[in-house]
């Protein structure tokens, strides 16, 4: 089993701008890559997170939106701009500047 480095959680509102951030630092971390090398648009599954991997990064979430998320989010919304996209038109994340 592999151990790996806690992703620190966004300081100040979370926009959707820090939790596309966020997320991208959490899956450069789980896949082992720099994060300037994850592409936001491109799906989870290519990236190697497995169904266990996305129950797990869907409970960080839902501590970071602090609301129920459903375990199929990130198959629903496969990448990291559609996450963001979709908990943003939910009214979810803060507005850049609140």
């Amino acid at each position: 089993m592999a151990f790996f480095k806690k992703v620190e959680n966004p300081q100040g509102p979370l926009t959707a701008d820090t939790l596309r951030t966020w997320l991208t630092n959490y899956v450069a971390e789980r896949v082992g890559v720099p994060a300037a090398e994850i592409d936001t648009a491109k799906n989870f599954e290519d990236y190697g997170l497995d169904s266990r991997a996305g129950i797990t990064l869907t409970g960080q979430l839902e501590r970071l939106v602090e609301q129920r998320l459903s375990p199929a989010l990130l198959f629903d919304y496969g990448s990291i701009d559609a996450v963001v996209e979709h908990l943003e038109s939910q009214g979810m994340l803060a507005h850049a500047g609140s």
